[in-house]
């Protein structure tokens, strides 16, 4: 049976979140956490799955995402979280070949 991040998170007794940022050196993540998360990472012969690789990649060439804000006052927007939000998934799309457009 193939070990999961949970597996891995368990043993190093971290969140998934933190075991998943820790496996790709997120700078948020201490160095010694990180260690810890490799250790158990290798001692559970954890293998990430690479599913865009599996499906053949995904892609977005020619197309267009809308984000459609409705019900948000303009003033949202601007807090943090939300423009965050936002710029991920615009990053995502564009990453893909697509085009974002914000309504």
């Amino acid at each position: 049976m193939n070990s999961t991040l949970q597996d891995v998170a368990r043993i190093a007794g971290v969140s998934i979140a933190t075991a998943s940022r820790a496996l790709r050196d997120d700078r948020r993540i201490s160095r010694s956490c990180i260690g810890r998360v490799q250790a158990a990472a290798e001692q559970a012969r954890y293998r990430p799955v690479n599913r865009r690789r599996q499906s053949g990649g995904t892609t977005l060439e020619g197309k267009t995402v809308l984000m459609l804000m409705l019900g948000m006052a303009r003033s949202l927007e601007n807090l943090p979280v939300v423009a965050s939000a936002i710029h991920g998934v615009e990053s995502a799309v564009v990453a893909r070949g697509g085009v974002c457009s914000i309504m």
